[in-house]
């Protein structure tokens, strides 16, 4: 018998900063992850481990703090990106959701 296999192959880029404006806890999270900037946080969006965006929070106000919903997702490592509106870029932090009590 034969078997056919699909592969397919996501690449992730971003651009990097030298330094980080933003920290995110807690880490490893569980239901929440909070973000605290040094500037206003334009929007926030997660990657799974296939780089597939699957949660993006657009800030409406110009905040420097954000919280973010992570009940929806299952346990595991993740990519998430925070735009500011001081950079052209976007800084990358990696987090794990732990649905851990």
């Amino acid at each position: 018998p034969t078997m056919n296999v699909r592969l397919l192959l996501t690449t992730l880029f971003f651009c990097r900063n030298k330094g980080k404006s933003s920290n995110i806890y807690p880490n490893p999270a569980g239901t929440e992850l909070f973000i605290q900037s040094t500037a206003s946080i334009e929007y926030v969006t997660i990657y799974n481990t296939l780089g597939e965006a699957i949660v993006i929070k657009k800030n409406s106000q110009a905040m420097q703090s954000v919280r973010v919903d992570l009940r929806g997702l299952q346990s595991g490592i993740y990519l998430l990106t925070i735009r500011n509106d001081e950079s052209k870029y976007d800084e990358i932090h990696k987090f794990i959701k732990n649905d851990l009590k």
